[in-house]
């Protein structure tokens, strides 16, 4: 699955390198300046070397993190690249019109990628941060949903087991008791019956047990 994806990103980052050298070879008289050519090229280019190394990102995350946080960063990237080239791509034709120096357009444009990018990692890292938590509301909404016997299973691949696992065991002992599973629900809002509350572990054979954490 990953050499797919890349080599789909790459050969449209080829293909532009194509196109470059085509725009470069139509202007009629070379100079040593800032062309709003350079501008445009620039910022296209780093918008389709950012969309490479995307896909990248989100075969690592899958590979090492979890298969949520690979399917947060292609839903921020399905909204985020094209809104962002649109963006920058407006900006350069009403400034290139209005004659504005080239200078202060590549500027602008810098400014608006730099942005863009700085603004895209530190949406997945606190995504990745805060994983754990996210997964935990997502089963506790389907615990308490009144339906909760005929909906899909939530399916978790072996990494988020591990941070399910993990923010049960509060202690860091390894050993996961039913007392620390309930706690941690109802610590996140999660409430049970009167008899379960009273004495849950006796409503769940009054068992605890260790489970290796997943690799």
């Amino acid at each position: 699955m990953v050499m797919p994806r890349v080599a789909t990103g790459f050969i449209s980052f080829l293909s532009l390198q194509v196109f470059r050298t085509l725009a470069y070879s139509m202007i009629p008289k070379q100079t040593s300046s800032l062309l709003w050519m350079d501008v445009t090229m620039f910022c296209v280019t780093v918008i389709m070397f950012a969309s490479v190394l995307e896909n990248v990102l989100a075969q690592a995350m899958r590979a090492t993190v979890s298969t949520y946080s690979a399917r947060f960063v292609d839903d921020v990237s399905r909204v985020s690249f094209p809104l962002v080239g649109v963006v920058v791509l407006t900006v350069l034709f009403v400034m290139g019109a209005a004659n504005i120096d080239t200078t202060w357009i590549m500027i602008v444009a810098l400014c608006i990628t730099c942005g863009w990018l700085v603004a895209f990692g530190a949406a997945v890292f606190l995504y990745v941060r805060y994983l754990p938590h996210r997964l935990m509301s997502i089963l506790i909404r389907q615990i308490s949903s009144s339906d909760f016997r005929y909906q899909k299973a939530m399916v978790l691949d072996q990494k988020e087991l591990a941070l399910i696992f993990r923010t049960f065991d509060d202690d860091g002992t390894g050993d996961l008791s039913a007392e620390e599973v309930i706690e941690s629900f109802e610590a996140r809002g999660l409430r049970f019956k009167d008899s379960m509350e009273h004495n849950p572990a006796a409503d769940l054979g009054g068992t605890s047990f260790a489970a290796p954490l997943p690799s």
